[in-house]
C-alpha cells in the first residue's frame, strides 16, 4: 500500500498514467524527467544499450522528435555503416546528424522529398512508421483497409501500406478507437515505446543467446553470434554482422530469417529454419543454409484490426504488461503538476498488476472533503489524459463509455459520453444523491479497472 500526499485525488482514481539530439551513449545516463512515465522502462531498455541518450540529465520524455533523430536512433540500433553519395540539398557535409541520415538513405530507410530529407523536421507519426517498417524487415500490407479510422483521408498513399503493416502487428495504436492522427507528430517516449514493443530480443554484441520465443522481432546488430532455442519471431539480421558470421545451432525457427548484411556467412548447425530472406545491395550475403521450400503466403489482403483504443495496451510483442501500465499510469497522473491547482489529502493506492485492477482511497478532514474531494478527482481524471500523451483515451462507468474531449479546456471534465455529460457530473450525482455513492468503478479501457473512494479521517 503505497502513501502519498500530493494527489488528493479524490475519490480515487486509477491508471495514468527538442531538441535535444539523441545519440547512442557508452553509459547508461540517469534522467531526471523519465522517473514515473508511462514510458520509462522503455527509455530505460534502449538507454542501457547505448542507442538513445538525453543532454543534461534530461531525455524530455514528451518533447517530438526529428527526422534527423529517427534516422539516428535507426541508424544506431541496426549497427548501420555504410554511406553513400549525398543525395539530399538540405543536409550539410559538416552536420550531427549527417552520417546516420546518409546511413538510413543507403539501407532503404529514409529516402526525402524532391531532394530533400528535411532533417530538421519534426517527424510525424505515419513518416515515422514508414522508417520503422522498413528499417525492421516488416512486410507493407498491400491496398489496406483503414476505413475504421475517421482520419484516414489524412493518411498520404504512400505511407497506408506501412501503417496498416504496424497496426496488424500490434506495434501501434491510435490516439483513439477512432483516429490516427497521422500527421501528428511523434514524441521521443512514443519512440522508444513503438521500438520496445516491436523488439522482443536485441542482440548488439557477440556470444551465445538463446531465442526469445515470444512473437515479434528479435534484431542482431553484431556478427559471430551463436544463436540456440525456439522461436515464432521474426529474425532479422543487420548490417553490423557484414563480413561476419551468424550461426543457428539446434535451433528452431518458425518465423521468418532476414540478412541485410552484406558478406554474412549464416550457418545452420542441426537447426530448422524457413527460407532465408537475403537483402542484397552491392555484395551478395553469403548463406550457408539449406532452407525449405517457401510456403505459400495467402493471397488475400488482412484488413488490419484495431486495437484498444488505449495506446499503451499490451501485444504478443510487448515485454510490458497491462497491470505494469495501469501502475505506471497512476504514477504519472498522481506527479503531474498543474500550475494553478494544488491536490488535497492522503491518498492510498494499491495496484495488483497480475488482475490489472487498483484501489485509490482519498483521505480528507470534515474541513477539506468539501469541495476538495471532488475537485481532486476531476483534476486527476484530467492528469489521467494528460500526463500519458494520451494514451489513456477511453474511461468506462457503469457501462457506459467517456471520451477525452480536447476541445473543452476543462482540468478533467473533458471526459464526455456519447451524449455530452461529463463524466465527473456523473459521478457527482452519484456521491450527492439520496443514497449516496462512496466507492466508483472505472474500466480504463484496454488497461484494467480501478476503484475509486473518499472518506472523511
Amino acid at each position: 500500500m503505497k502513501k502519498t500526499k500530493l494527489l488528493s485525488l479524490l475519490l480515487s482514481c486509477s491508471m495514468i498514467a527538442a531538441s535535444l539530439p539523441l545519440v547512442a551513449s557508452a553509459e547508461r545516463e540517469s534522467y531526471s524527467d523519465t522517473a514515473g512515465h508511462w514510458a520509462e522502462a522503455s527509455i530505460d531498455r534502449w538507454s542501457e544499450y547505448g542507442i538513445v541518450e538525453g543532454n543534461d540529465g534530461r531525455f524530455e520524455p514528451d518533447a517530438s522528435i526529428t527526422r534527423g533523430q529517427m534516422a539516428t536512433i535507426l541508424s544506431n540500433a541496426l549497427g548501420l555503416s555504410k554511406t553513400d553519395k549525398n543525395p539530399f540539398t538540405d543536409v550539410d557535409s559538416d552536420a550531427w546528424y549527417t552520417p546516420y541520415v546518409l546511413r538510413c538513405y543507403t539501407a532503404g530507410i529514409m529516402q526525402g522529398d524532391n531532394g530533400k530529407a528535411n532533417p530538421d523536421a519534426t517527424i510525424t507519426r505515419q513518416e515515422a512508421m514508414v522508417m520503422l517498417v522498413r528499417a525492421l524487415g516488416i512486410e507493407p500490407i498491400e491496398n489496406p483497409d483503414l476505413s475504421a479510422y475517421s482520419d484516414m483521408a489524412d493518411i498520404g498513399d504512400w505511407a497506408a501500406p506501412y501503417v496498416a503493416a504496424m497496426i496488424l502487428k500490434g506495434i501501434v495504436n491510435g490516439v483513439s478507437d477512432t483516429q490516427l492522427a497521422p500527421i501528428s507528430s511523434m514524441t521521443r517516449a512514443s519512440v522508444m515505446t513503438v521500438l520496445d514493443r516491436a523488439v522482443v530480443q536485441y542482440i548488439n554484441a557477440p556470444g551465445s543467446y538463446e531465442l526469445n520465443s515470444q512473437e515479434g522481432i528479435v534484431l542482431v546488430a553484431s556478427g559471430d553470434v551463436t544463436l540456440t532455442g525456439t522461436t515464432s519471431a521474426n529474425i532479422l539480421i543487420t548490417q553490423a554482422a557484414t563480413d561476419k558470421k551468424v550461426t543457428f545451432d539446434n535451433a528452431k525457427v518458425t518465423g521468418n530469417v532476414t540478412v541485410t548484411a552484406e558478406n554474412a556467412k549464416v550457418e545452420n548447425n542441426n537447426s530448422t529454419l524457413p527460407e532465408i530472406n537475403v537483402i542484397k545491395n552491392e555484395n551478395e550475403s553469403s548463406v550457408a543454409t539449406p532452407a525449405p521450400a517457401p510456403t505459400t503466403k495467402p493471397t488475400s489482403t488482412p484488413k488490419p484490426t484495431r486495437r484498444p483504443s488505449s495506446g499503451g495496451g499490451s501485444s504478443s510483442s510487448s515485454s510490458i504488461s497491462r497491470g505494469e501500465y495501469l501502475s505506471r499510469f497512476i504514477t504519472a497522473a498522481q506527479a503531474y503538476v498543474y500550475d494553478d491547482y494544488s491536490y488535497v489529502g492522503d491518498i492510498a493506492v494499491d495496484v495488483d498488476k497480475t488482475n490489472t485492477t487498483a484501489t485509490i482511497n482519498g483521505v480528507y478532514t470534515t474541513a477539506n472533503f468539501n469541495p476538495h474531494a471532488m475537485n481532486d478527482t476531476a483534476r486527476f481524471l484530467g492528469a489521467l489524459y494528460r500526463a500519458n500523451n494520451g494514451l489513456v483515451s477511453k474511461l468506462a462507468y457503469k457501462g457506459v463509455e467517456y471520451a477525452w474531449n480536447s476541445e473543452e479546456p476543462l482540468k478533467g471534465s473533458n471526459w464526455e459520453n456519447a451524449e455530452g455529460a461529463t463524466l465527473v457530473s456523473v459521478i457527482v450525482a452519484d456521491a450527492t444523491a439520496e443514497t449516496p455513492v462512496t466507492s466508483f468503478e472505472i474500466e480504463v479501457v484496454g488497461f484494467g479497472t480501478i476503484t475509486l473512494s473518499s472518506r472523511v479521517a
